[in-house]
């Protein structure tokens, strides 16, 4: 058997690997849970990884005894060099002919290699959110990434947060609100089957999911576009929140950079883009809007990933372990919208 690659993209949610040639040809592919050390230690996410590897030998046809050529990892929760070496060690010490060559890295780098060797900006938003400048030397930058307690702005948790907040001082009568919000109390009283507010405090102080929580984002969403205004509003926030985070990442690229830069490709990733529609006007207000400490007229390209990051994680590997740019995998993304930033003038 000659070169045998595998990308593995882990993240919060669930994972996915691919198996692939040289020429980032797919020979199989398998799905997972998610593998992020932080939620489940480090010698449960090395066991995930382990039999994502035996699910896709198998799902190739191949023995369960084949060594790969190389194994790239994008994981999140490997932000730091200590966490991949953690990571690598418990690899090796568990499974040491697993692949003749591991690589690891943050999983925003193998989003963007599964569609570019250029700069670029990961947006993530789904459940949490995170947003990353990666550089085509494989460098990166973040900005947000905090989790529900600290940050996740623009998230499908803090979608579903600043609606419950705002929702719960209307009714207090701590905020005044000219809309109606009886279709919004009875989207959250029929999710978490209460019957009153004070039924929320099980969900958030009991028997809290954050998972679970966010899953009524989509509920949201749904009756923003029938035009509830609170839903409305929200989710316009959230596309400033999403847009603040692009506008920090990219201020930061362009002081790093001395050379011109006319475009930025900005890759999002997460299910909270499949409600672009009520995100879009909040993201361009932030974007558009005069702030002379950016200083940059350009285009900014936003596309979805329309594959996994797997991919992305493989050509990691080879790139690193042999300097080898693999080909591609095709048709990537699809195009999601695009930003002209004006030049900001004195």
């Amino acid at each position: 058997m000659g070169v045998l690659v595998g990308g593995i993209e882990g993240g919060s949610t669930s994972s996915r690997i691919v198996l692939v040639d040289e020429n980032c040809n797919l020979l199989g592919s398998a799905e997972g849970p998610h593998t992020n050390q932080w939620l489940i230690g480090i010698a449960e996410c090395v066991n995930r990884l382990i039999t994502l590897v035996d699910k896709v030998l198998a799902n190739a046809g191949l023995s369960p005894l084949t060594t790969l050529s190389h194994l790239g990892l994008a994981l999140s929760g490997v932000d730091t060099v200590e966490t991949q070496m953690e990571v690598l060690n418990a690899l090796s010490n568990k499974r040491h002919d697993i692949a003749k060559h591991i690589q690891i890295c943050n999983d925003s780098i193998g989003t963007l290699l599964t569609v570019t060797d250029d700069d670029g900006i990961v947006l993530i938003s789904g459940t949490g959110s995170i947003c990353n400048m990666v550089y085509r030397d494989l460098t990166f930058e973040r900005v947000g990434g905090y989790g529900y307690l600290l940050g996740d702005g623009g998230s499908a948790y803090w979608i579903v947060q600043n609606t419950l907040q705002m929702f719960l001082r209307i009714y207090d009568g701590l905020m005044s609100w000219e809309h109606d919000i009886q279709q919004v109390q009875e989207i959250i009283y029929k999710f978490f089957s209460i019957e009153h507010p004070s039924g929320l405090l099980s969900h958030f102080y009991t028997n809290f999911s954050k998972g679970k929580v966010a899953l009524l984002c989509k509920n949201l969403s749904d009756a923003a576009r029938k035009g509830e205004p609170l839903c409305t509003h929200v989710f316009e926030k959230a596309g400033e929140e999403l847009g603040h985070h692009t506008k920090a990442v990219l201020r930061r690229a362009l002081s790093r950079t001395s050379s011109p830069v006319n475009n930025i490709l900005v890759v999002c990733c997460g299910s909270v883009f499949k409600s672009w529609d009520l995100l879009r006007n909040g993201y361009h207000r932030i974007l558009e809007e005069y702030n002379p400490t950016l200083n940059w007229k350009g285009t900014v390209k936003l596309v979805r990933l329309r594959t996994t990051a797997a991919f992305g994680a493989a050509r990691y590997a080879v790139r690193v372990s042999d300097g080898i740019r693999m080909p591609l995998p095709p048709n990537t993304t699809t195009d999601l919208d695009s930003v002209n930033i004006p030049a900001c003038s004195n």
